[in-house]
């Protein structure tokens, strides 16, 4: 509980330090996505994004979003946590200005049937690839499409090899405020 005080004080930190200039503001924003999985149906998601700049075309993420559903009785859950590293191709105070990514993930699953709940955690990679639409000097409309990869192993095959077979794939769009 310490731990994460101290990471949302140090974020409000990095935002207030950042107020300036348009290309240093943290942005915060909200998302409503579709997760498509390689195997069974998809599901859609709500979550929310902090975006705190580096330099003036890069900046990191953190988004987590949530999903639940129930299927035969049994309660499903999906908590993606995703930390990014995203690169603006052109710059960030355009009207569209559109974004590369890439990143690590942690992937909570959990299911309960009948008071037995049962949790799994995954790490994993995604790419992407998004793009800013301004609406004002403070806020703007953004969408991505995101590939995961979850428990690649490199053990008897390349590293494309292990990479060109996908998870999952989420796709999303938001609006975001400039803080």
């Amino acid at each position: 509980m310490r731990m994460c005080v101290l990471v949302v004080c140090a974020m409000l930190c990095a935002c207030v330090a950042t107020v300036g200039a348009e290309d240093n503001m943290a942005d915060l924003g909200f998302r409503l996505g579709y997760q498509e999985f390689r195997e069974g149906d998809g599901s859609i998601m709500g979550g929310a994004y902090l975006r705190l700049p580096w330099k003036s075309v890069v900046m990191g993420e953190c988004t987590i979003m949530y999903h639940t559903h129930e299927e035969g009785g049994v309660d499903y859950e999906l908590i993606p946590i995703q930390l990014s590293a995203m690169v603006f191709v052109l710059r960030r105070d355009l009207a569209f200005s559109p974004y590369l990514l890439a990143g690590i993930g942690g992937y909570i699953t959990r299911q309960v049937e009948d008071d037995d709940s049962e949790s799994e955690f995954d790490l994993g990679w995604h790419l992407g690839f998004g793009l800013d639409f301004r609406l004002s000097d403070r806020v703007f409309v953004e969408g991505d499409v995101r590939y995961i990869w979850l428990d690649v192993d490199f053990e008897g095959e390349t590293a494309a090899d292990a990479l060109s077979d996908f998870n999952n794939l989420i796709g999303s769009v938001g609006i975001g405020f400039r803080l």
